[in-house]
């Protein structure tokens, strides 16, 4: 399905709702409540505001308009309220001219030919067709020609009239679509079948609406859930009016609540994807099972189901391996309460006999205690994710040497601390510029254990803080923070080590709650740090991917900004805004531009980063592994000579 383009603005399935305040006669005739009413809709948030402009005589027989008694009661009632309250031309040019002033598209609905010559001199984006105005093809022909998108409502018609006048429009090649609608005022509920919202979508191949006259905001925002790209509702100042349509229309506080109800819904509707948000990782570690011994075991022993049970927190073998365990011989002595690991499966052993893909330098993320068991030989690196236990205890005296280069990656805690590098909280700061000297000393201390770091420094993975648990810091304040990160990172000996510090998510999540990144997300701000400072960075490719949807960015052209200052990768599929850490292909990152970009510079460190890519002997690590190397086998790499 194409989507429509108004004042700018797509219109379509993905795209967020087109939400129009239509004031309709609702300004009784006075341009001051036209204004007024063009305010309220702004405040409330809208997308645009909408009229209606009518040439009595052009539109009516005169036969009618000058006997009025000849006509049906409703054309009785409603003719006074039209010649009552119809707006002047000139008034029409100035609420125009007032929404170009306060920034808010104006749209307005034509009955007549003069009344559509008119909104062509005013230069709408687009002209919306009424429910009445659907089989009329005198005036959809005049509308075609004018080469603008049609909004036509499909209220008192049939499917087969809607058909026909689909396919009028699209002989004339205009873009358009359709707002589901019933014309009562107000409709009852049960006569308004939301129903039809996808079926229409289905049958017509257009963007879908829904124009409503109900009492309320639930059904709105119930066909905005439906997949409405277009909703319009009727605004007044007060339903108690004199009017035909103000006891159909939303006060301003309803609008307000309408569109916040709306942006909430669409933000609650997501991806049809079913991933693990890094909160519920959190509390899946907390609450979670793992398989633990429900008796002493001794070492030889070929175990049977009563010696297993399942204990929190979830940090060891999942209790969906039950019967994996179930009947292998154990090969070590194991204590009751003790976890069983992913080494009791033989796993560790399995992933370490395959042999890794050439043509890139892998990486892992480990802990110490995995390097005898998940770390494959053939890699180029390993990344130590430190706790901030692991750097209190400082270097594992059972080390020894190993062909790999180090990396080192900081605790984000010490303690009940959060770590900040650019905060004025003084005890955050002197604890974040002590670990990270620590780090730097640590560094030094672990280099000679690691002969791919013979000659290369020891890099450390910096996050620089900048965090905001209320609300984002505003852009122009932000540039603050960077000059006191490179306050602190200047207190670190860089003897021997490469400070490299993280891009970030949006919305981190600390303390089992969601926060705000402030820093290392805008690529302006990241270029301007490394220049003035004389840093470059790790680039994650999932943070990345929640910053650039977050932001509505372009995440191939955010990286390629970046390459020049990349001197690792931390690699993992992302969606949304807060979905990081995924499997690569269970995502939406498209990996196959990065195959040009790695060409530019063979030496960079991929490490894959899967959360709990540790488990079964690094599972998730090498089988990342293996689809990056099919993905980039298969890319075609146009920016490898760019």
């Amino acid at each position: 399905m194409t989507p429509i383009s108004v004042a700018g603005r797509e219109i379509g399935p993905g795209r967020p709702c087109f939400i129009i305040a239509e004031i309709g006669l609702n300004h009784n005739g006075q341009l001051h409540l036209a204004k007024a009413l063009v305010d309220i809709a702004i405040q409330a948030g809208v997308d645009a505001v909408k009229l209606q402009k009518r040439s009595l005589r052009d539109l009516y027989r005169n036969e009618l308009l000058d006997t009025p008694e000849k006509g049906e009661k409703g054309f009785q009632y409603i003719l006074p309220f039209l010649q009552e309250f119809e707006l002047s031309d000139s008034d029409f040019r100035e609420v125009s001219r007032y929404c170009k002033e306060r920034q808010i598209t104006f749209l307005c609905t034509p009955w007549d030919r003069p009344s559509a010559d008119l909104l062509e001199a005013l230069e709408v984006p687009a002209y919306k067709v009424a429910s009445a105005d659907l089989t009329n093809l005198d005036l959809l022909e005049y509308l075609c020609g004018k080469g603008k998108p049609l909004l036509i409502s499909t209220g008192m018609a049939s499917e087969t009239e809607i058909e026909a006048t689909c396919g009028f429009v699209r002989e004339r090649g205009v873009p358009f679509a359709l707002l589901h609608c019933n014309s009562t005022y107000p409709a009852p509920f049960r006569n308004l079948n939301l129903s039809y919202i996808p079926e229409m979508q289905r049958k017509f191949g257009v963007p879908v609406g829904y124009s409503g006259h109900e009492k309320g905001i639930a059904v709105s925002v119930v066909a905005a859930s439906l997949g409405a790209c277009v909703i319009e509702r009727h605004l007044t100042l007060d339903r108690t009016l004199r009017g035909p349509d103000h006891a159909s229309s939303l006060e301003p506080q309803g609008l307000a609540r309408l569109v916040r109800d709306i942006r909430i819904a669409e933000e609650a509707l997501g991806q049809p994807k079913k991933w693990m948000t890094r909160g519920e990782m959190m509390n899946r570690t907390v609450l979670g099972k793992s398989l633990v011994a429900a008796c002493d075991i001794e070492a030889g022993t070929t175990l049977e189901r009563p010696m297993i049970t399942a204990k929190s927190p979830g940090k060891g073998l999942s209790p969906q391996r039950l019967y994996d365990l179930v009947g292998k011989k154990i090969q070590r002595a194991i204590r009751k309460d003790e976890e069983f690991t992913e080494q009791d499966l033989g796993a560790a052993e399995t992933q370490r006999r395959k042999k890794l893909p050439s043509g890139y330098r892998w990486g892992v993320i480990v802990r110490y205690a995995d390097l005898e068991t998940i770390v494959h030989p053939d890699l180029a690196a390993v990344e130590f994710h430190l706790s901030d236990r692991d750097l209190e205890a400082g270097l594992p005296n059972w080390l020894g040497t190993y062909p790999f280069e180090v990396i080192l990656h900081m605790p984000e805690y010490w303690g009940t601390i959060l770590l900040d590098g650019c905060t004025t909280q003084p005890e955050v700061l002197s604890a974040t510029r002590d670990v990270w000297k620590r780090l730097a000393d640590l560094g030094r201390a672990i280099k000679p254990h690691f002969e791919g770091n013979r000659n290369t420094p020891v890099k450390l993975v910096i996050h620089g803080g900048g965090w905001s648990q209320v609300m984002p810091l505003e852009r122009e304040k932000r540039w603050t923070l960077y000059e006191r990160l490179a306050v602190s990172l200047a207190e670190i000996d860089p003897t021997n080590v490469e400070i490299l510090v993280e891009n970030m998510p949006p919305l981190p999540w600390f303390f089992s709650e969601e926060w705000f990144s402030n820093l290392f997300m805008d690529v302006d701000l990241i270029e301007r740090f490394c220049a003035e400072y004389r840093y470059n960075i790790v680039f994650d490719t999932s943070h990345a991917a929640l910053y650039c949807n977050y932001a509505k960015l372009n995440l191939t052209d955010y990286m390629t900004r970046l390459w020049p200052l990349v001197r690792y990768l931390h690699v993992s599929d992302g969606l949304g805004v807060d979905g990081e850490g995924l499997q690569v292909g269970e995502g939406g990152i498209d990996f196959r531009p990065m195959a040009g970009l790695l060409a530019r510079n063979t030496e960079v460190i991929v490490a894959t980063e899967i959360w709990q890519g540790h488990k079964y002997g690094g599972e998730g690590f090498y089988t990342a592994i293996e689809r990056l190397s099919g993905i980039w086998a298969g890319a075609q790499i146009p920016l490898a000579s760019a």
